[in-house]
């Protein structure tokens, strides 16, 4: 059985080689190791999710402008250095051993945390970016209680700031006194992040939730390419094909969904997920799922139409894969399908009560033991769905999988595929002999990849323990490979 890797809070002193130790300094380092920082961060956690709401070219001619002002008086510059640290760290293993890597940098966020909560009665938009990005580094070093917290905090302050409503009617600032297209763009984005952060926190909770899908009534965030070059835009709501009944007439023949980047198409699969963890909390009082008209199939052709009105370019292929990992991405696309595999695995467990112990569930007759084995059968092909996507990830360097969710869902549907190996026998639902080698094979590739991810999320350490037991529960052997960062890619990054 391999031992859990320990994250001190602090690092001996003697453990860190000078050239880097710079990473655990109390002091933010010069401008040149700022920078590089800042890089780290803007390449791996901007990306994912909808952390995109700082302006990169903005934020990098103010490090320029006046970095004095951005290290001694903003919050915001010591949490985008301590995520940077994260990744710069990992980059470096000859230099900072796996169970170093998440201590990288957590000075510098604590700074950040001491900042915004010196003064509550002052907020800004800066305060939220900050607030937000805090619940992602301590969701990453596993400080949960304090993660939280702070996506309450973050919520409130979205709603005491009203990011919820559009700054103007003017869309796209054609009038004199129409504010900055970047800034409204911004505000756009961190509500989003805010609403997606409420989600991912409620898991369909009604009492956890703080934000409601009726309520928001912005727009979608708009492709990268016009965030960054300030080109203001319309695009649709969160409902498909609509937008903000104020358009006015001569702008509404726009198209406005070819304004949309990844993460409009998250946001609008997130909303469905919500409401898909909402369903399967409250079985007792749903129709049947295998009425026509139930809840279960109204959200099954939703998942269906989600990935139906993807563009080309978001779909899983090696042409986006490829495009998605020269824009920096890639990240972002891997989470999204392993986002739509892990939706479609939690509505159709319903067919898998005891696997994860739904407390309210579906009683299936004996006539309709066919619909049961086809949401056993869907919910073991989205658990394969999502275990594909995170292999073929893989190929492209560990930090492609940079997202904290993404060790969890590994874990779930590794959980998933060994259940429906090991109690699925019924001759029209059981798998082939072909299948079964794939499984094992795709089982052992994502205990490979929790074993990588562990030097960047704490949660990836438990879930790959629990992996572990549960293959030796299965019968199978897993093998614990020597090395825990991608080969290829520690390789390149030690030639820099």
């Amino acid at each position: 059985m391999p031992q859990p890797i320990q994250f001190p809070l602090q690092p001996p002193a003697e453990s860190t080689p000078s050239s880097i130790s710079w990473l655990h300094s109390t002091q933010l380092p010069d401008k040149e190791q700022i920078l590089i920082l800042v890089e780290e961060y803007f390449a791996h956690v901007h990306p994912l999710r909808c952390f995109g709401f700082v302006h990169k070219p903005s934020f990098m001619q103010r490090l320029d402008e006046d970095l004095e002002s951005c290290c001694n008086n903003e919050s915001l510059l010591h949490i985008v250095c301590a995520l940077g640290a994260k990744f710069l760290a990992l980059g470096h293993p000859s230099q900072f051993p796996p169970e170093l890597v998440l201590t990288a940098g957590n000075q510098w966020a604590k700074i950040a945390k001491a900042r915004i909560f010196a003064d509550l009665d002052d907020l800004s938009l800066e305060k939220l970016m900050t607030a937000i990005l805090l619940y992602d580094h301590d969701l990453r070093i596993g400080s949960y209680a304090s993660a939280f917290i702070l996506s309450s905090i973050t919520a409130r302050i979205s709603q005491a700031l009203q990011l919820n409503l559009e700054s103007s009617a003017d869309v796209l600032c054609t009038q004199s006194d129409s504010t900055c297209p970047i800034a409204n763009e911004s505000k756009r984005r961190l509500m989003w992040s805010c609403y997606v952060m409420d989600s991912w926190v409620g898991s369909g909770v009604n009492q956890l939730t703080l934000l409601e899908d009726k309520d928001l009534k912005i727009q979608l965030p708009c492709h990268s390419q016009n965030f960054s070059l300030g080109t203001p835009c319309i695009t649709e709501v969160l409902d498909e094909g609509k937008i903000l009944g104020f358009i006015p007439r001569e702008q509404s023949h726009f198209q406005p969904a070819q304004n949309m980047g990844i993460e409009a198409y998250f946001i609008r699969l997130v909303s469905i997920r919500k409401r898909v963890l909402r369903y399967v909390k409250q079985l007792d009082t749903s129709k049947p799922p295998w009425e026509p008209d139930s809840e279960f199939q109204q959200l099954s052709t939703e998942c269906e139409s989600w990935r139906q009105s993807l563009p080309h370019s978001l779909k899983w292929h090696s042409a986006s894969i490829w495009a998605r990992k020269e824009s920096s991405q890639l990240g972002a696309l891997t989470l999204l399908w392993c986002t739509y595999h892990q939706t479609l695995v939690d509505l159709y467990r319903i067919g898998m009560p005891t696997l994860f112990r739904i407390r309210r569930h579906v009683n299936f007759p004996s006539d309709k033991k066919e619909f049961l084995d086809y949401c056993r059968r869907v919910c073991f092909d989205s658990a394969r769905g999502v275990s594909k996507t995170i292999v073929e990830a893989l190929t492209h360097g560990i930090k492609t999988l940079s997202d904290t969710w993404l060790c969890i869902i590994a874990h779930d549907s590794t959980k998933v595929m060994l259940y429906y190996l090991k109690h699925v026998t019924d001759s029209s639902a059981s798998l082939s002999a072909s299948d079964s080698n794939e499984l094992k094979i795709l089982v052992s590739k994502n205990l490979e990849t929790l074993m990588q991810m562990r030097p960047l999320v704490a949660t990836a350490e438990h879930c790959y323990l629990s992996v572990v037991k549960m293959m030796i529960s299965s019968g199978l052997h897993p093998e614990f490979p020597h090395h825990s960062t991608n080969e290829r890619e520690s390789e390149e990054t030690e030639e820099m």
